[in-house]
């Protein structure tokens, strides 16, 4: 009876009339006794749902106009509640409105007493709605509903649905300007086995790992990070492979050199921070006395500052926060405007060992270049060294 009535009013031309018709049919069915109402209405929800919004313009009001209909008796209808704002979110997501997609699934109660949902499909909507905040920086809405999903996460052994999670905590890590975490999670992803996830998307999360690297606080941690980062044959080929090696050998940054870096930024990484410095400005400044220390055991303000292209005085700020937070080992002596870097035998035989590190490797990538280009060169010299 339902599909004649369906059939019927898809069969009309006119929108406004089409409307109409199928306002009435929800007005009619939903005075019917429990059970069949409910059935009726969860049919129509599924029939709604493969019509296509291009050529019935008219379905996102409908939708609409049954989610406010039904609301009164949301426990009757809850199967047909899910239906439709599963396909208002769709509607929504074709759109780009990923803020209103996000609210249409949120609105779905996952803890009804009713309907029993199971651990991966709490997981899974909680994700989802996540990842549409995300799609808009909403870093606190999201994290919200990641906290919800952390709850059942433990529970998933769906693979896909794990590293979805994984990645959405990653991204309101970087959100929220903790870049080493993110560069960290980012590059643990990253190296996930090609056969589980598209290979463009695992450049995609190293690319985003080596911008949070570049972007985190300067000390042991990061550096350690962009040594790994460094080390990557995948790196090879970032747009960013020579910030990310000038970082790794401690040396000196320029203004100029950050120019593209900075056009690739998301909005958020971008930011003012307290200090008067952009994100991008504090990590280079801090990269910068960092690689100082490794050349000056002393250096006055004055001579810091135009090292670093700021203000003296900002430029024993910077030393000073980084100093407190035991990122870099020194002392300022204000009387006399000096900054004096400590060493331990540690930092120096680490230093040490990085540079020849460094070296070791930048011969082998020149060996490998040299028997890529000459092959017959490189097997004569072998057949020469070997008789």
């Amino acid at each position: 009876m339902v599909d004649v009535e369906l059939q019927r009013i898809s069969r009309i031309t006119d929108q406004k009339e089409k409307t109409a018709g199928y306002k009435t049919l929800l007005e009619k069915h939903r005075e019917n006794p429990a059970n069949l109402k409910t059935i009726v209405i969860t049919h129509l929800a599924s029939k709604v749902a493969e019509i296509d919004v291009e050529t019935h313009p008219w379905k996102l009001e409908f939708i609409c106009f049954c989610l406010t209909k039904i609301k009164p008796r949301i426990l009757s209808f809850e199967e047909p509640d899910v239906m439709f704002r599963e396909s208002l979110a769709a509607i929504y997501m074709d759109e780009e409105e990923y803020i209103e997609a996000a609210k249409a699934l949120a609105a779905i109660n996952l803890e009804s007493s009713t309907r029993q949902y199971t651990d991966v499909e709490k997981t899974e909507k909680y994700v989802k709605i996540a990842e549409l905040y995300l799609q808009e920086d909403e870093t606190v809405d999201a994290e919200n509903f990641i906290n919800r999903a952390s709850r059942f996460i433990h529970n998933i052994e769906d693979w896909a649905l794990k590293l979805r999670f994984q990645v959405s905590y990653a991204r309101i890590l970087d959100s929220k300007r903790k870049f080493l975490d993110a560069a960290l999670r980012y590059y643990e992803f990253s190296q996930s086995k090609p056969d589980e996830v598209d290979p463009d998307d695992l450049l995609e999360l190293l690319r985003k790992a080596v911008t949070c690297a570049i972007l985190a606080s300067a000390g042991p941690q990061r550096s350690r990070l962009l040594g790994t980062l460094y080390k990557d044959e995948r790196v090879k080929n970032s747009e960013h492979v020579a910030i990310l090696e000038k970082m790794y050998m401690e040396q000196l940054i320029r203004r100029p050199e950050l120019v593209q870096f900075e056009k690739s930024l998301l909005p958020h990484q971008k930011a003012m921070l307290s200090n008067g410095f952009t994100v991008l400005e504090n990590a280079f400044l801090e990269h910068n006395l960092l690689a100082a220390s490794r050349v000056y055991t002393s250096i006055s303000l004055a001579e810091l500052g135009k090292l670093l292209e700021i203000e003296p005085a900002n430029a024993e700020r910077v030393a000073a926060t980084m100093i407190g937070e035991d990122r870099m080992k020194g002392k300022i002596d204000q009387h006399l405007s000096f900054l004096e870097f400590e060493k331990t035998d540690d930092e120096v035989l680490t230093a040490f060992d990085t540079r020849i590190s460094s070296v070791c490797f930048n011969v082998n990538q020149c060996a490998e270049q040299i028997e890529q280009l000459y092959p017959d060169l490189v097997r004569a010299a072998t057949t020469m060294t070997a008789s």
